[in-house]
């Protein structure tokens, strides 16, 4: 790694003697040396003159300090920067502290990935609870402009640095990433590399949380990003719900129940009824006045199913299910359960953006690495690739719906666990030889027999995948009238008691 790179440290500081030398600290003990530290003290508090007296007294030349007679944490990190002189910069508010060797994952992360301005990573809070870590999410421009998911603090090459807004309440770090990130893509280090504080009363964080529909406006209207009415979200697959945001230009949240929001229509795909997951799913829709949607994928059926006895499960589904009026199967044995369960549910595919492309290899495509493996031993004579759709045989096992939609759209042999009008359906085995025997043994048949795909079947999938087909059933639920009985808080104290 190259150490010819300066980084500049500007840290940020009011009211920050409980905190400013446990941060300096942590960053003169990096093993990377080349860097420079500029301790921005802003605004007036009574003991601000002693304490930069005590940070020259113990650091000398090895801290710079800028003194500011305003406070404003915007100003204050463009006026660091004026007088920074490194390649690198991160605004390390004086409440953080770097933990060892993040300086060096930084600069790693910058060469081995040369065309990203900026890498960013999670945090841990200062928190007795060890579990209380922010893991921050892969880098996509679409979800930032939803919501912010990289901290001000993190590394930006000075050619792509912006300034910081000294106009917004809060939010700062939001747009400041946002405007970043219009001339260059971010790189994510899965690991936090830095210590947060908790918010303080009368802090930003705080002013965020206090008025938060009008600070995530006020970003958004700075950067022309549209008010979308309608959210979606998953906490079974969130990169697939991302991708169905982007496809029906709706929102991407994480957790939408986290925070104020004015959406008329919340669509969460997946809804986990097991002990750990329930009381996360219920609180997608925490503080939620509007419509809502649940698709359920199969594996939240069995959940609901097999972790409560049949008494508990029904009084969630009267007391909680039944108070969501729309509920999404992607098949019709799904659709079956919850009919029987006293659930009307309507058969809904997902959107697929289609590869249209009639190029097919002649080579198998399996969704399962460790069954990839096994063919290719049973199968020394065939091509065997992994998630590969341009394949003219593709075998789906606990794979994403829209994967195998996907490939019939494209006129695939396809293989499935799953019951899908045009696909070998085989049911799933936890005994893997027997599973690879009936895969061998259907693919030497479709080998023998060269069937091809029906056409009626094609178009059938085709309108049912279709993303602006998908959308518009969206927007017509988001345009109905809103009841303001379909709250969710308001039943959670009535069920608290039985999954306690």
């Amino acid at each position: 790694m190259r150490d010819d790179v300066k980084v500049s440290f500007i840290v940020p500081g009011y009211k920050c003697d409980e905190f400013i030398f446990r941060n300096i600290e942590s960053i003169l003990d990096q093993d990377y040396e080349n860097r420079e530290i500029i301790f921005v003290p802003n605004g007036q508090w009574e003991t601000k003159d002693e304490l930069i007296k005590s940070v020259q007294e113990k650091y000398g030349d090895k801290v710079g300090i800028l003194s500011l007679e305003q406070g404003n944490l915007g100003n204050a990190n463009n006026e660091g920067f004026a007088v920074s002189t490194g390649d690198v910069i991160s605004h390390l508010s004086s409440d953080l502290y770097i933990m060892p060797g993040a300086l060096r994952n930084w600069m790693e992360a910058f060469d081995e990935n040369p065309k990203h301005g900026m890498v960013y990573s999670g945090y841990k809070m200062v928190d007795p609870n060890p579990a209380n870590i922010y893991h921050s999410n892969p880098y996509d421009r679409y979800h930032l402009e939803c919501e912010n998911f990289i901290d001000g603090a993190n590394p930006v090459k000075r050619k792509y640095w912006k300034r910081w807004s000294t106009d917004l309440k809060s939010l700062i770090d939001w747009d400041w990433a946002l405007s970043v990130t219009k001339d260059t893509d971010a790189f994510y280090i899965k690991e936090p590399l830095y210590y947060a504080e908790m918010p303080k009363q009368g802090g930003l964080s705080m002013d965020s949380s206090n008025y938060w529909i009008d600070r995530r406006k006020a970003v958004q209207d700075k950067h022309g990003i549209p008010q979308r009415p309608i959210c979606v979200t998953s906490l079974l697959d969130s990169p697939l719900a991302l991708e169905i945001a982007k496809l029906t230009d709706s929102d991407f949240r994480l957790y939408p129940g986290v925070k104020p929001h004015n959406y008329r229509l919340i669509y969460c795909y997946g809804f986990m009824c097991d002990e750990e997951g329930i009381q996360r799913s219920t609180g997608v829709f925490f503080q939620h006045y509007g419509h809502k949607i649940i698709h359920w994928t199969g594996y939240d059926i069995n959940s609901l199913m097999s972790s409560w006895n049949l008494n508990t499960a029904m009084y969630y589904i009267d007391m909680v299910l039944k108070r969501i009026n729309t509920h999404w199967v992607t098949t019709r044995r799904d659709a079956e359960v919850l009919r029987w369960l006293h659930l009307e549910p309507e058969e809904t595919f997902l959107p697929v953006r289609i590869d249209e492309s009639t190029d097919k290899m002649i080579a198998i495509s399996v969704s399962d690495y460790d069954l990839a493996d096994q063919l290719k031993k049973a199968m020394p004579d065939q091509e065997i690739r992994v998630n590969d759709l341009s394949c003219e045989i593709t075998v789906h096992f606990d794979d994403r719906v829209t994967n195998v939609t996907h490939s019939l759209c494209r006129g695939n042999q396809v293989i499935s666990n799953q019951q899908y009008a045009g696909a070998y359906w085989i049911q799933g085995f936890t005994n893997v030889p027997e599973l690879r025997k009936m895969l061998v043994h259907t693919i030497r048949k479709i080998q023998r027999e060269k069937p091809k795909m029906d056409k009626a079947d094609i178009d059938f999938y085709k309108v049912r995948v279709n993303p602006e087909n998908f959308k518009r059933k969206l927007q017509k639920i988001a345009e109905k009238e809103i009841k303001r009985y379909a709250r969710l808080e308001d039943i959670n104290t009535q069920a608290k008691g039985v999954w306690n």
